[in-house]
């Protein structure tokens, strides 16, 4: 589902563990990692040390994973058959030959993938292997189900109709179809309400606006996931769908599979195709971000369109440009959670960033041919479009968008943004 409101450092410790006895001086180690181990070798050869670590940066391995760092790897996943589930270098994924598993999911624009350390990892069994790793090390692991696209559940196989039956008359309540359509009902007026035809506003009253539909019989649209077509009857519309055995299909934001039709309803199925499998992991750390030097990033946002274009043409860097409203929830949600987090606030120096109340500074929603809010507008130093992203993202998807926008630019982000 897209998240669109329409319209037209860690904290200092106290004295850590301590081998009991007589405290010896402690050679010098760089991280807490090293320190430990040293401490053990010194109490296996029977020597008593005390060992105290603070967990600030000076003793925070700089080389080595730790838990908030923002740390980006390159992975290759594959089923044990050998067939591949995911890989994010252009080798791996675009191998010659190579069998690609059910469900592959092809890297629109290959390159390392980032994520918080121990926070969040493409599969959940990546967040503890990568703690602790250096950079430029690699691991080959088996990971079982629950590591990876987890056990298989048969309440995610869900059964719906291939017929949606709907009155061609409907009525909408004037608060309902003014926060749709971000305008009051006027007779005459068509809007899109459903998928395939409009609707026409047919009368108002002070307590509810009257719209028909106006489907045209016998319409066939082919779809991703199989053919729709179209019927009306007497007093209501009916939306036939011939599903496509394999195809992808959605409901509700969550993304399935059609895996069996009887011709009145269809099965979709909602696990991963990997679900109840093992896999075989090939990672490799390729650079991080300590969560130190991200603390003390914040994104500078500016509010005048015009003033954000005229700096990005000086300093000859792509615009940012969201365009929110006050009152959509997706906005607040993209403005105070997406774009406080870690990834995006690496990207602060790349870009000029510039919010836009446009549900207020209309001009600027027709500017860029708003539909709903929020979107994103990419725009370049020379005021050319490069990107426009519709509704919410979470930050993972936004950080993603945005490496696409660079590679299909032909470059890479500026340094600043790389870990």
């Amino acid at each position: 589902m897209l998240g669109l409101c329409t319209a037209v450092g860690a904290a200092g410790a106290g004295p850590g563990p301590s081998l009991a006895g007589e405290a010896r001086p402690f050679p010098h180690a760089k991280g807490t990692r090293e320190v430990l181990e040293q401490a053990v070798e010194q109490a296996k050869r029977g020597s008593s040390v005390t060992v105290s670590i603070d967990l600030d940066e000076t003793t925070a391995d700089p080389g080595r994973v730790e838990k908030g760092d923002l740390v980006r790897i390159h992975y290759t996943i594959s089923l044990e058959d050998g067939s591949l589930a995911r890989a994010t270098s252009e080798g791996s994924a675009f191998e010659p030959g190579r069998k690609k598993a059910p469900g592959y999911e092809e890297p629109t624009a290959p390159g390392p993938e980032e994520f918080l350390a121990g926070e969040e990892a493409p599969l959940p069994g990546m967040r503890e292997i990568t703690l602790g790793m250096a950079v430029g090390e690699r691991k080959t692991v088996r990971l079982k189900p629950e590591e990876a696209y987890g056990p298989f559940d048969p309440k995610k196989m869900v059964q719906l109709s291939c017929v949606k039956r709907m009155p061609l008359l409907i009525e909408m309540g004037p608060e309902e179809y003014v926060d749709r359509f971000r305008s009051f009902p006027l007779v005459g007026t068509e809007v899109n309400l459903v998928p395939y035809f409009k609707a026409r506003v047919q009368a108002v009253t002070e307590r509810a606006a009257r719209l028909e539909f106006l489907p045209r019989d016998g319409e066939r649209v082919q779809e991703a996931f199989g053919a729709v077509t179209i019927g009306t009857e007497a007093d209501h519309v009916t939306i036939t769908l011939e599903p496509a055995l394999g195809a992808p299909f959605e409901v509700q934001g969550r993304q399935g599979r059609i895996v069996s039709t009887d011709g009145t309803t269809f099965t979709v199925d909602f696990n991963h195709p990997a679900a109840g499998k093992p896999v075989l992991l090939d990672l490799e750390v390729v650079s991080l971000k300590k969560a130190s030097q991200l603390a003390g990033k914040e994104i500078p946002w500016l509010e005048e369109h015009d003033l954000g274009m005229e700096l990005a043409r000086a300093s000859e860097r792509p615009m940012l440009l969201v365009l929110y409203a006050r009152w959509c929830s997706w906005s607040r949600k993209l403005l105070n959670e997406t774009m406080a987090d870690p990834r995006i606030r690496a990207l602060a120096e790349d870009f000029v960033w510039v919010k836009v109340d446009s549900d207020q500074e209309k001009e600027w929603g027709q500017r860029y041919a708003q539909n709903g809010f929020p979107l994103t507008v990419i725009v370049g130093p020379d005021r050319r479009v490069l990107k426009r992203i519709e509704g919410f993202k979470d930050p993972r998807s936004l950080r993603e968008e945005l490496r696409a926008v660079a590679a299909q630019a032909g470059r890479q982000l500026p340094l600043a943004s790389r870990p």
